[in-house]
């Protein structure tokens, strides 16, 4: 993840609403949707900017972009599928709510920054890269951050 990039993402959102969640999620051949393991997620902003956490290409760190996901046909194993992501939870619980602020997550265990923390005010929500998977929890788990070793860092 790249500090400087995020930084310059996190001045065009902060103190703005989020209008929208987006997923790109796997959908199986049998039209059979995955949405406990997203590949993308995505804040969309009233300002119609966007944060996009996804893998990153070291398979250890977090992606962050002000990219709009897309959808892919995967041939005979399915398809990637942009969802609407606003009503499951915890994002459900931001809808409509202002960023107030954003904390890097980094791991002592691969010494990686593996997420963000995003705070909502009353709610967070952390995004990560467990294991070159995308994984979001609400609030973060002491046996997680003990386990990866955690430290949050202030943007």
């Amino acid at each position: 993840m790249n500090k400087l990039i995020l930084k310059n993402l996190y001045q065009k959102v902060k103190g703005r609403k989020i209008t929208g969640i987006k997923a790109l999620v796997y959908v199986s051949l049998d039209n059979v949707y995955d949405f406990e393991n997203p590949y993308d997620i995505s804040f969309i902003f009233d300002n119609d900017e966007c944060l996009n956490f996804s893998c990153g290409c070291d398979f250890v760190s977090l992606d962050v972009k002000n990219k709009r996901i897309q959808g892919f046909d995967m041939q005979d194993s399915g398809r990637a599928e942009v969802v609407d992501f606003s009503t499951h939870h915890p994002f459900s619980q931001v809808l409509n709510n202002s960023l107030v602020e954003v904390f890097i997550l980094h791991s002592g265990v691969d010494d990686k920054n593996i997420g963000c923390s995003l705070s909502f005010g009353d709610i967070d929500i952390s995004i990560l890269n467990l294991g070159d998977e995308i994984f979001y929890f609400s609030p973060l788990s002491n046996e997680l951050i003990l386990g990866e070793k955690i430290t949050s860092h202030k943007l």
